[in-house]
């Protein structure tokens, strides 16, 4: 999304949590859990991380707008994340997915973190935070930057702290991606939004 306090879509921002376990920013996410369909591992990851809401009235709020958000979705990346619980034996892989979020939808949705999150927030692309997120997940942001940069015609300035010379975004879009984990031993569908947790 654009952060609705700057005008004329000046600032882009996704959707970041505070991982309990290590402290750091990370996009939400999850594993998926035994018999547990991919697209609702997704949902219900969002909810537990980003949608800890208390009251009934905004517990619906909250469902009809990521009904919403989640009705479509953009594979943007898939394949290995570089994870420090990765080992010889079992890594993380993820299918990475882009949804929109236009700027509506952006206003009206609360977030509010829960049990697996310390905190949750719209962080600004292009931050000290974004460049410093969990395991791969900016290199994640960065590519949909480029993608979004490449469908409009135009290339932004450098993000600050992008590796690799991604280019910024000016749209109205943030990224929610879902994740599948792999482990040697065991193959089983990972998980949820933005990481692999």
């Amino acid at each position: 999304r654009y952060d609705p306090d700057v005008p004329h879509h000046g600032q882009l921002q996704i959707v970041a949590i505070k991982r309990q376990d290590t402290g750091e920013w990370a996009l939400p996410g999850g594993m998926v859990d035994p018999g547990e369909h991919l697209s609702a591992a997704v949902r219900r990851e969002f909810t537990e991380e980003a949608g800890n809401i208390q009251s009934d009235e905004g517990k619906a709020v909250f469902a009809s707008l990521t009904d919403e958000l989640f009705s479509g979705g953009e594979v943007v990346y898939t394949g290995y994340v570089d994870d420090p619980r990765n080992t010889d034996n079992a890594w993380m892989e993820t299918t990475a997915y882009h949804f929109h979020c236009n700027d509506t939808m952006a206003k009206l949705l609360p977030l509010y973190h829960g049990d697996d999150a310390a905190a949750v927030t719209w962080m600004n692309v292009g931050s000290a935070q974004h460049a410093n997120l969990y395991a791969s997940h900016c290199e994640w942001v960065n590519s949909v930057m480029e993608r979004l940069d490449i469908a409009q015609g135009r290339l932004g300035g450098k993000a600050e702290g992008a590796p690799h010379d991604r280019k910024a975004s000016r749209t109205s879009n943030f990224s929610l991606p879902k994740n599948v984990s792999i482990n040697v031993s065991k193959l089983s569908k990972g998980p949820g939004l933005f990481s692999n947790r």
